[in-house]
């Protein structure tokens, strides 16, 4: 995926608005009124600097020596109480419109084509899951704050100033617009270093998910050493990446700071060397002046700094709105009807497919009828796994076409295809629950007998009941806690429970023993009678009883028969039995 085809900041805050944000505007108003009181509680501590000097301090009013101490307090209550509303309604705000479009990433992610995955690493996409939402969410919290709660503590005081004493607040106030032009270029300065840093991130991401999915390779080859400098010099980069944006966002504070220096500086100077000011102005009045002018630079800061965070959330919503705005290749047709099962005869029709430009499957023309066993074999990379993948649609071909008892798979609903076919394939990665949950994961409404009738014919209940837990095991993070065998046999489950009037087996049993292999064998001769089947077999043993046997090579259909025909043929087939006996002997030795 292109991270510089960037998306316009405006379109990009009114999607964000239109889409997320009004959907909470309740919350919103209310986190906006807190905010207004809270402004206004600010202006208010300044305003009664004045009462507190010249009344207190100075003349030793005894009602205001009890009263202003009791409006200080009432103050103090009404912000604390205002800005704990903010607070709490602004933080649930946050994390539920980041929620929705985690929710939103999520179900594009697992609705797309599978070659997005291919292009895509596991590890940038989790990335954009936690490192880009959290850097949108804190964009949205800050700038909601920094547009209602500092834009108008800030327009108060001002007002304030220039309610107290409209000449030095001229001067005073004249900085403030000289300010946002330095701000300005930073902001632009930092969505370049954010878009870097979301990058880098995400690549790091990718490389200790690579390293974590494949600590097995890693330690048998002794290459630890080398994956942590590979893991040093990517976060290295980075770092580097940070630190731009760490060193893009410390410059803003500072700048006001000096301006607020230099305005100050000008107001105190201006107030002492002119005798008409001091005259016109009381001594609560000027350190009114002066507690306002401080507190306006507070939020004055914290505009500044929001377009840095503005930039960083603008760049993180323009990588995750990307992907949302991904289209499917593999999509239902406007007028797709459901499939209809009433046989399940399967037909590929002069189908060809191609993997990055180059053909990969050419012409293949056959068909698996009802009640038939099809098997494909043919060397590694011949193209057999690219035939099953084109029936459920998990990729599409480039030419001809496929038929399921005469309809075109293109032209009916995908959840009514998939429904109708069990898919178990040789990498038998199991979910991080339950054994039973990962059988059930074949029928969510099946009822316990069914599982443990499905279990029973994949022959996993041997195993099973020798675990302390049983069906209750889990089986860890791709069902690390469990053989490869074992793994496999509930995978096979799955496809017991599911019942589908089509089976695809991609080399389901490439996992298992020999002692496993031949009880999996007799329960899958009981699972495919009355369905179509379709088999790529490694193992050419399991398919010596197969109704036709289809070789191919370099993407084409080369012979096909029953095995005795293709083994006295003497064609690839015959060959590729021969060293199949040849290897099975020797690891049965």
């Amino acid at each position: 995926m292109d991270s510089n085809n960037k998306i316009s900041s405006w379109h990009l805050i009114r999607r964000l608005f239109d889409g997320y944000i009004l959907e909470h505007k309740w919350k919103l108003i209310i986190a906006i009124f807190s905010m207004i009181i809270i402004a206004l509680t600010t202006a208010a501590y300044a305003r009664v600097m004045e009462p507190l000097i010249d009344q207190v301090l100075v003349k030793r009013d005894s009602v205001s020596i009890i009263l202003i101490p009791l409006i200080f307090l009432i103050i103090a209550i009404v912000k604390a109480s205002a800005t704990y509303i903010q607070s709490f309604i602004l933080g649930i705000f946050g994390q539920r419109v980041i929620a929705e479009i985690q929710n939103n990433l999520f179900y594009k992610l697992v609705n797309s084509d599978l070659n997005f995955f291919e292009k895509n690493a596991t590890g940038a996409l989790i990335s954009k899951f936690l490192n880009d939402a959290n850097l949108l969410r804190e964009a949205l919290t800050k700038s909601l704050t920094g547009i209602s709660k500092d834009s108008l503590t800030l327009i108060f005081l001002i007002v304030l100033l220039f309610i107290t004493d409209w000449q030095l607040a001229l001067i005073a106030t004249i900085g403030f617009p000289l300010s946002f032009f330095p701000v300005r270029k930073i902001g632009k300065r930092m969505r370049k270093a954010s878009i870097l840093n979301q990058e880098k991130t995400s690549d790091f991401s990718a490389l200790l998910n690579e390293a974590f999915m494949n600590l097995v390779q890693i330690k048998s080859y002794t290459n630890e050493e080398l994956e942590v400098n590979k893991v040093k010099a990517s976060n290295e980069l980075r770092l580097k990446a940070i630190f731009k944006v760490i060193k893009t966002r410390a410059i803003a504070t500072p700048l006001i700071e000096i301006l607020a220096g230099v305005f100050t500086a000008l107001v105190i100077l201006y107030a002492a060397g002119f005798e008409e000011t001091s005259n016109r102005l009381s001594a609560g009045e000027f350190v009114t002046f002066i507690t306002a002018l401080g507190l306006s630079y507070q939020p004055l800061r914290s505009i500044a700094n929001l377009n840095t965070s503005l930039q960083e959330g603008l760049a993180a919503a323009n990588r995750i709105f990307s992907i949302l705005d991904l289209k499917n290749n593999i999509v239902d047709q406007e007028n797709a009807s459901e499939l209809i099962v009433s046989k399940g005869d399967i037909s590929f029709q002069n189908v060809s497919f191609s993997y990055q430009k180059l053909e990969t499957i050419k012409d293949i023309n056959f068909e698996a009828k009802l009640g038939k066993k099809i098997a494909i074999v043919g060397k590694s990379g011949a193209g057999k796994s690219t035939i099953l993948n084109l029936i459920p649609r998990f990729i599409e071909p480039i030419n001809g076409g496929i038929f399921i008892d005469g309809q075109d798979i293109k032209q009916v609903r995908l959840s009514s295809l998939r429904k109708n076919i069990s898919f178990v394939s040789q990498n038998a990665n199991l979910f991080n629950m339950s054994i039973f949950d990962n059988i059930l994961y074949g029928k969510t409404d099946a009822c316990k007998e069914e599982v443990f009738d499905a279990a029973e014919k994949a022959y996993c209940k041997d195993f099973i009941n020798k675990l302390p837990e049983k069906f209750n095991t889990i089986v860890g993070e791709s069902g690390t806690k469990l053989s490869g065998g074992q793994k496999q046999r509930i995978a096979i489950a799955r496809a017991f429970l599911k019942n589908a009037p089509i089976i695809l087996l991609d080399e389901a049993t490439s996992s298992l023993d020999t002692e496993s292999e031949n009880k999996i064998q007799l329960a899958l001769d009981k699972l495919i009678v009355g369905k179509t089947t379709i088999i790529v077999a490694h193992r050419l043993s399991t398919i010596v009883d197969a109704d036709e046997i289809i070789t191919i090579h370099d993407g084409k259909i080369i012979e096909t028969g029953k095995h005795l025909e293709l083994v006295n043929k003497g064609g690839l087939y015959s060959k590729l039995y021969s060293e199949n006996q040849k290897y099975n002997g020797k690891s049965n030795d």
